[in-house]
Formats: structure tokens, C-alpha cells, sequence
């Protein structure tokens, strides 16, 4: 259950970023750490580190697009 609820903030971040909003980022960084959480709780650090890079990449466009850089 945790897996479909972090993929479906992942793919309602790229619908909101495609209407170029601000919220897209923050539901992709929502997504990201649910993944996170997914990944501690089964041990599967794959997915642990490559949402860790995604959320560090999303802070970045996030503050690139908001102008705090």
C-alpha cells in the first residue's frame, strides 16, 4: 500500500508540474519520502538511496523555480 500511494504522489507531481505549478515539486518530494519510508521498512536500499538523490533534486528545481537559490 505504501508503494502505490508514494507512486501515485510521483505521478500527480509530474500531472501539476505539466500545468506549471509550484506544487508539483512538493508532491514529488512527498512521493520521494514515502518511497523512503518504503524502502527503511523493507530494507530495500536501492529504492532508499535513488529517492534520497530524486528528493535532493527536487529541492534544487523547487528553489530554482521559486527564485530562493
Amino acid at each position: 500500500m505504501i508503494g502505490y500511494t508514494g507512486m501515485a504522489f510521483t505521478a500527480i507531481s509530474l500531472l501539476i508540474l505539466g500545468n506549471s505549478s509550484y506544487l508539483g515539486w512538493v508532491a514529488a518530494i512527498i512521493g520521494s519520502l514515502i518511497w523512503v519510508v518504503y524502502g527503511i521498512i523493507l530494507k530495500l536500499y536501492p529504492i532508499l538511496g535513488i529517492n534520497l538523490i530524486l528528493i535532493a533534486i527536487d529541492v534544487r528545481g523547487l528553489l530554482l523555480w521559486t527564485g530562493i537559490h
